[in-house]
């Protein structure tokens, strides 16, 4: 968010295009992959991990769609529909991570990530 906040003739004047959707897909990423540890460790009501899946990624996006509005009312930034897609994508890729990490990289107890 603090990001977010700061005016669009305080950033850095980037040319090269896609930087500025790389990070966004970076952040979001981080963001995703914290959000599916926290569910899948502190939330018994939820036992499907399709269902957490699901969650990470509505989350991550509402989040995206809220950061865009915020952008909206600070001086010189504007929203940008290309900025959500980012952050949804940042969001499935951390579910898809997620997911391939316990499918395949199991410790020597043979627990997964989302165990440990």
């Amino acid at each position: 968010m603090i990001a977010s906040s700061i005016p669009a003739d305080k950033l850095p004047n980037v040319q090269i295009f896609g930087w500025d959707k790389i990070a966004h897909v970076c952040v979001f990423f981080i963001f995703g992959i914290l959000i599916l540890r926290s569910l899948y460790h502190r939330n018994k009501t939820i036992n499907s991990k399709k269902q957490i899946a699901m969650l990470t990624v509505v989350f991550v996006v509402s989040f995206g769609i809220f950061d865009e509005l915020f952008q909206s009312i600070i001086p010189g930034r504007t929203s940008d529909i290309y900025d959500l897609v980012a952050d949804a994508v940042g969001g499935i890729l951390a579910v898809s991570f997620f997911n391939f990490i316990n499918r395949y990289a199991r410790n020597k107890n043979g627990r997964t990530v989302s165990n440990l």
